[in-house]
């Protein structure tokens, strides 16, 4: 596809809901630092600066002044706190429907995708430009496109916030509304990172004892 093709592309498949805010130069130019990603850059400031796309599910992280959950320096901040080591090396620029990670692995060179559950990385492309590609290919497997619809159709689902399941996946939760909930930002970082830094890199069959303080 070519590049204007792609920038239509994400513009025809933009939430009507969402919020645009003007690209914020010089935070671009201090993540230009360590991201080697021309092509990145450009993508997100011609879909008007990252934003919401295919009924909410995939959201691109922006290059705004504005410290919230759209800002990507803030994002960025609060998984590693919350992370750690975790989340040394990244750098997340978009998330899913359920707050899992598309993010640069800067010691990899790669785009990985981050699980926010269990902080778990798998390689997805070489580049930010493949990504695009791979994306696309299967837009509901990695965005969760059918999975925010559904949701949509009974439930609300503010620009903050994510899907949260009950019962988390990783220990057997339904993919399905039964088990959804939401989780506002950042709290369903902080509630993921909780369960990531107990079970990463427990050995197959090894038993551990999960403590999770939720927030009312």
């Amino acid at each position: 596809m070519r590049y204007q093709e792609t920038i239509n592309f994400y513009l025809a498949n933009r939430y009507n809901g969402d919020l645009v805010d003007e690209f914020y130069y010089p935070l671009s130019k201090d993540f230009g630092l360590v991201i080697n990603e021309s092509f990145y850059f450009s993508f997100i400031e011609d879909i008007n600066n990252g934003g919401f796309y295919f009924d909410q599910s995939l959201h691109f992280y922006s290059f705004t002044e504005k410290r919230d959950y759209r800002n990507i320096s803030v994002v960025n901040e609060t998984f590693k706190r919350e992370f750690k080591e975790l989340f040394n090396g990244l750098i997340a620029f978009a998330q899913d429907i359920f707050g899992n990670q598309f993010a640069f692995n800067t010691e990899k060179n790669c785009i990985i995708l981050f699980d926010i559950e269990t902080a778990e990385q798998k390689i997805v492309a070489g580049s930010f430009k493949d990504w695009l590609e791979v994306l696309k290919e299967d837009l509901d497997y990695y965005a969760g496109v059918s999975y925010a619809t559904e949701w949509k159709k009974q439930n609300k689902l503010a620009l903050d916030q994510r899907i949260l399941p009950e019962k988390p996946f990783v220990i057997g939760g339904d993919y399905s509304l039964k088990n959804f909930d939401i989780g506002t930002f950042p709290y369903y970082i902080t509630y993921n990172a909780q369960l990531a830094l107990q079970i990463f890199n427990l050995k197959d069959g090894e038993k551990v004892e999960l403590v999770i303080k939720k927030k009312h």
